[in-house]
């Protein structure tokens, strides 16, 4: 479990790295464990702090997946930890709007209106 750093994508490389995330969504994110838990946030975290999405500056179907797999870990992480994890939550937040949702993931404590 490594991080992809790419500045600039081309259609290909970002191909590549949907791919890439899907095969990491299915492997790691689909039956997460805690003891495994922060090490994944942790690389996602990482991974989201040179780019807006997965694949780069475009949202791809390995955003919404991964995003789909991960959204009830993120309902259960408390403020303290969605703060530790600021990349991956500014993700979430713009990815909860992107994919049809019932209900939020709050993401901060006082809510603006």
């Amino acid at each position: 479990m490594g991080s992809i750093r790419l500045k600039e994508t081309n259609d290909d490389e970002a191909d590549i790295l949907s791919t890439q995330w899907m095969e990491y969504a299915h492997i790691y994110l689909k039956n997460i464990t805690p003891p495994y838990r922060s090490q994944i946030l942790s690389e996602l975290n990482e991974a989201l702090s040179f780019q807006s999405y997965l694949g780069g500056n475009q949202i791809t179907t390995a955003d919404k997946a991964v995003f789909r797999s991960l959204r009830h870990i993120m309902e259960q992480l408390t403020f303290q930890e969605k703060e530790k994890y600021l990349h991956l939550s500014r993700w979430c937040n713009i990815m909860q709007n992107e994919v049809e949702s019932s209900r939020m993931i709050q993401f901060s404590r006082s809510l603006l209106y």
